[in-house]
């Protein structure tokens, strides 16, 4: 399953407004049984250390944001669904293991370690359940997901490590089925371990 797998799926977005920059996304999935292990958010921290160093090329401060894949359980039923994401569809911000926040390497193995235990996790989101009017409950963790955000220059050096980065696929359909001219992205994935 792919939530099993360490993995970093990035996407690099082109706005024709900015032809010139490119929003970068990464996704590093980390499977509950890789939590526990200092080392995973190591590797993280030091992808994002060296793939984003402080420079003229990077026109934002990287930002992250923990997420989760959760096995939910129907309260009446007993069905279980698979979901990604914040476990509270309704109401993204109150569903969300973390906010976003600045990427800080002398901190951020501590703070994610820290919110990607599965306890810490379930018990998060069960907060947030019992706010809200719901007929599903969190039954397992399966990953964490840390999201890290950027926007760099077309020039940058992620674009030579990563060339399907500088290309990007067809424009997204909108609504209706109208194409979007303005975002384009284009996608790759890597297997971390």
């Amino acid at each position: 399953m792919p939530y099993e797998e360490f993995k970093l799926d990035g996407a690099s977005l082109a706005d024709s407004d900015q032809p010139l920059q490119r929003i970068i996304t990464y996704h590093f999935n980390v499977p509950s049984r890789l939590t526990a292990d200092r080392a995973t958010f190591e590797t993280i921290r030091d992808r994002i250390t060296e793939d984003f160093p402080a420079s003229p090329l990077v026109i934002q401060i990287p930002y992250f944001q923990i997420s989760a894949v959760y096995i939910l359980i129907h309260k009446d039923t007993g069905l279980q669904r698979l979901w990604t994401g914040s476990a509270n569809s309704r109401s993204r911000e109150l569903g969300q293991v973390t906010p976003f926040r600045h990427f800080n390497p002398e901190t951020f193995v501590d703070f994610v370690y820290e919110r990607s235990q599965p306890d810490f996790i379930l018990g998060q989101q069960q907060n947030v359940a019992d706010q809200k009017e719901t007929s599903w409950t969190v039954g397992e963790v399966l990953a964490a997901i840390v999201s890290v955000q950027t926007t760099v220059r077309l020039s940058h050096p992620v674009f030579d490590r990563y060339p399907e980065l500088r290309g990007y696929g067809p424009a997204r359909r909108a609504p209706g089925g109208r194409r979007n001219a303005k975002m384009r992205r284009s996608v790759f994935r890597i297997i971390l371990g």
